[in-house]
């Protein structure tokens, strides 16, 4: 088989060239084309039918691929508007000359060099073994010409079924239900008539663009696709709920006041409901530190007999739970062995990770020392204040920052639901 692709390792800038256009040695034209033998008289007619993918790689920068129309020249060369856009600072890039092997690819890259359109479609042949990179353009996301026929439809239905609630026939709950499959199917139409399915395309496919090709080569995704160019379709409510008025533009076409605030109802509200939440939760953290302010370490050890029972709760990894809740925990009384009268934790020492470990094995409740039992006059007790702060005198304080930390995280989150 002749070969269709070929390297080049220098490339010229020449003004006389037409910017669609690339200059091709007739050696190369005549490997293109599978005739080496033949004369240039015959190459050069060839060459008007039979466009090439210049494809500029470099080991630093993203791949460059172009649909150009071939001339006979004296050496490879483009022209110097060409010359910047295709190789830009990669000067030193290599240029790969290929020319498909399919009719219809032929003739789209035709069409495609005639409008002077960077090639993006994946799903040429060599463009699609090389891999090359992709765009869009406005050109590339027009609705499809069904879109009108398709809302008309809708349209009437929609008022088939207003008129059958103004009539007692049906209730409100059908009414909604009723508008929304109308318009959900509505939109479903839509993108099947942008994006046929494979089993409505049948032997003779219809002539493939940008963004379907994109889609089939999974550079888009097809719901994605559909808001591009065919419709936005229903919008959802912060509550789940679905608005019946659909939006019948899509994002190309561009959208509304109206529909863009009924579509971007969730992400303000998030967005307001996100602010209030962290103003709450800093006005928790200062009414933590502002009541335990006085909880200071004033002596080593009160003598409490009574604390707090911690006990193991049953869910995933209560083992790891439990163990890090008595870590730093100092037991009323020994702790033993439930099976064997060993003494797994003694009284007034503070439990360490390993013996927290133990404990949560084979015991199911322990009863520690607790800030809330102790029976220190003037704040608390190094003992009974177990793992909070157990280092410094403001130990109120440290504790109070340290849950008004994690109870801000929590009341910071929201969850909205649509777009």
């Amino acid at each position: 088989m002749p070969r269709k692709a070929l390297r080049v390792d220098a490339c010229a800038a020449d003004p006389t060239l037409d910017v669609r256009s690339v200059g091709v040695p007739p050696a190369l034209a005549a490997a293109l084309l599978g005739r080496a033998g033949d004369a240039l008289d015959v190459i050069e007619p060839l060459l008007a039918t039979h466009p090439v993918l210049v494809v500029r790689e470099h080991p630093t920068s993203a791949r460059h691929v172009v649909a150009l129309r071939p001339v006979i020249h004296g050496a490879v060369a483009l022209h110097p508007s060409r010359f910047t856009h295709v190789l830009g600072d990669a000067r030193d890039a290599s240029l790969l000359v290929l020319m498909p092997l399919r009719d219809d690819t032929r003739a789209e890259l035709l069409a495609r060099v005639d409008d002077d359109h960077t090639l993006s479609d994946r799903r040429a042949d060599a463009a699609a073994a090389l891999g090359a990179e992709a765009s869009l353009c406005v050109d590339d996301l027009a609705a499809p010409l069904e879109k009108r026929a398709i809302l008309a439809e809708a349209e009437g239905s929609s008022a088939a079924v207003w008129e059958q609630y103004l009539e007692g026939v049906i209730t409100e709950p059908e009414r909604h239900n009723k508008l929304v499959d109308t318009w959900a199917y509505a939109a479903s139409r839509v993108g099947d008539a942008l994006l046929p399915p494979a089993w409505r395309r049948g032997p003779s496919p219809p002539p493939r663009g940008r963004l379907r090709a994109l889609v089939e080569a999974g550079g888009v995704a097809r719901g994605t696709a559909c808001l591009l160019a065919g419709m936005r379709g229903l919008a959802t409510r912060a509550d789940g709920s679905i608005f019946d008025v659909p939006v019948r533009r899509s994002l190309a076409e561009g959208l509304t006041a109206h529909e863009f605030f009924a579509t971007t109802f969730g992400a303000r509200r998030g967005f307001a409901e996100l602010q209030a939440r962290e103003a709450r939760s800093n006005a928790l953290l200062r009414r933590l530190a502002r009541r335990l302010s006085g909880a200071r370490v004033t002596e080593d050890d009160c003598g409490a007999t009574t604390g707090l029972r911690l006990r193991r709760v049953i869910g995933p990894e209560e083992l790891a739970v439990f163990a890090r809740r008595l870590r730093g925990r100092v037991p009323i009384a020994d702790v033993t062995d439930p099976e064997r009268p060993e003494v797994i934790a003694p009284a007034g020492v503070a439990i360490t990770a390993d013996v927290a470990r133990t404990l949560a094995e084979r015991r199911g409740e322990v009863e520690v020392r607790s800030p809330a039992a102790c029976r220190a006059r003037d704040g608390v007790c190094r003992v009974c204040m177990g793992p909070l702060d157990a280092r410094e005198r403001h130990a109120g304080l440290a504790a109070a920052l340290r849950f008004g930390d994690a109870a801000r995280l929590l009341t910071k989150r929201t969850f909205q639901v649509g777009c």
